[in-house]
Formats: C-alpha cells, structure tokens, sequence
C-alpha cells in the first residue's frame, strides 16, 4: 500500500511571512516555521531556525537547527542556553549535522530541542541572548539588528503567541 502525506501550506500575511511559515501537517495540527535569525559575539555566529508544532491546542517542544561559524572547534557543543531578562533556560542538545569551511572558519550544523517556555521568552523578552559552550568556553550573542526586528514581528504575529 503506497502511502502519503499531503501538507496544507499556507504563508504568513504581510510583513510577517518574511519571518515565518505555517503548515496544517495533519488534523488538529499547527507547524510553524521561523526563518533563520542570527546572534553574533566576540568570533562567533549563531544562525539558527526553529520548527515549532501546535497539536490540539498543546504547543509542543521545538527543533532548533543551527550553524556555529567559528575559528573555535564546534564540532561537539557542551550547551545552549536561551538567556532572557535574567532567566535561563537550557536546550536539549541533538547531534552533529556536518561541518565545512569557510575561509579561516568552520561552519557547524547542530540541531537541538527548544521548549515552548523558552522560545515564547526568547520571543517577547527585553534583553534577549545565547549562550553557546564549546570545549568548556561559553561565548554569549546577542541578535543582530534584523533578528532584533524579526523576533518582535514574531511576538506580535505568530498565532501560538496569543
């Protein structure tokens, strides 16, 4: 028996579809994509993108994929944090994806797991950053000036928000 999947797409109005996407993968059942956002500090960037799904209601924990560019071996990360107005909130680190070079740096692909507490924070907070470990040695970022704008888009737009 051939099976299938058909996936009902629909694109964010106006100025938010630049941020996001939402499918209707099955009955019941919300999938939003965030488009990636990137945080930088001292040699590092952050790019990352989220898939986030809302099942009957229940917002469910989110894939966060990411690349580290860095001069620093990236290859295992020991942690992410979402750090928020003071609070931390810690993500489940996934595997290793691959890795390539650019330039002098490395580009990792990782991929971890986001809680809804925390990208809702991440979101809506004031002082928002990242907290990345590798090898022992935390480096924080801070969004850039189009992440700055697309996350306070995201608060006031994304359906879950509300």
């Amino acid at each position: 028996m051939l099976g299938f999947c058909l996936f009902l797409f629909i694109s964010a109005n106006g100025f938010a579809q630049r941020y996001y996407t939402h499918f209707y993968p099955a009955p019941q059942t919300n999938q939003y994509f965030i488009k990636p956002l990137v945080f930088a500090g001292g040699d590092q960037i952050l790019d990352f993108d989220v898939t986030i799904r809302d099942s009957a209601g229940t917002l469910l924990p989110g894939d966060l994929r990411y690349f580290t560019i860095s001069t620093a071996d990236a290859r295992v990360v020991d942690s992410l944090l979402v750090l928020v107005d003071g609070q931390r909130y810690v993500c489940t680190i996934g595997k290793s994806l691959y890795a390539e070079r650019k330039g002098n740096k490395k580009s990792y692909r990782h991929e971890a797991k986001i809680s809804p507490t925390a990208l809702k924070a991440l979101l809506t907070g004031r002082q928002r950053a990242m907290r990345i470990v590798l090898a022992g040695k935390g480096t924080t970022l801070a969004p850039n000036k189009r992440a700055k704008k697309a996350l306070k888009n995201l608060a006031q737009n994304l359906p879950f928000m509300f």
